[in-house]
């Protein structure tokens, strides 16, 4: 069963005391052919790109060429920065062999990703989430000694091992400089 609704039509005469009159439009109810589930009508992608490329970098259509082969008209891309910087969603406006455009639908700058609350740093060491490829890593200073770790606790972990074979290692040294 359709249903009506009621809106006001545009009095034409300018200066009219009448009241407009109302027209009636009808709202027919969704058909069981537009009402789908939506797996079965469109992708939704994940992308992970490389530390530094921004949002509007995925803008412009050339960006997606060598993926827009797989694209149709209303994929959703789900967009997680590699340094978990930031997450976006994009919905696939057109899409040829080498290019696609995107609308951005959404954009969410996300700080503190991977960090604890409680992360004291040990000894000068740090430990950080480095994206989703080298996963959490420790870093002395700026030296990149281990990464990989699924979990910051495997990270800190591996940390307390290789601070207590560096600190034997140099009890040795010192034991053997005193002979």
């Amino acid at each position: 069963m359709a249903t009506s609704k009621k809106t006001p039509a545009k009095n034409l005469e300018a200066g009219d005391p009448v009241a407009p009159a109302e027209v009636s439009r009808i709202v027919p109810p969704i058909a069981g052919t537009r009402f789908n589930i939506v797996e079965y009508q469109r992708n939704i992608w994940e992308a992970l790109p490389l530390v530094g490329v921004q949002v509007e970098d995925m803008l412009d259509s050339k960006f997606w060429q060598h993926v827009a082969v797989q694209m149709k008209v209303r994929d959703r891309i789900e967009v997680f920065a590699e340094d978990g910087t930031y997450f976006a969603e994009l919905i696939v406006l057109s899409a040829g062999r080498l290019w696609a455009k995107v609308a951005l639908l959404r954009h969410v700058q996300l700080q503190g990703f991977g960090e604890r609350e409680d992360s004291g740093e040990l000894a000068g060491y740090k430990v950080e989430y480095a994206g989703v490829t080298h996963k959490y890593r420790v870093l002395d200073g700026t030296n990149v000694l281990k990464h990989g770790f699924d979990t910051e606790d495997q990270a800190r972990e591996w940390l307390k091992q290789h601070i207590n074979t560096v600190a034997t290692g140099v009890e040795r040294q010192q034991k053997k400089l005193s002979i």
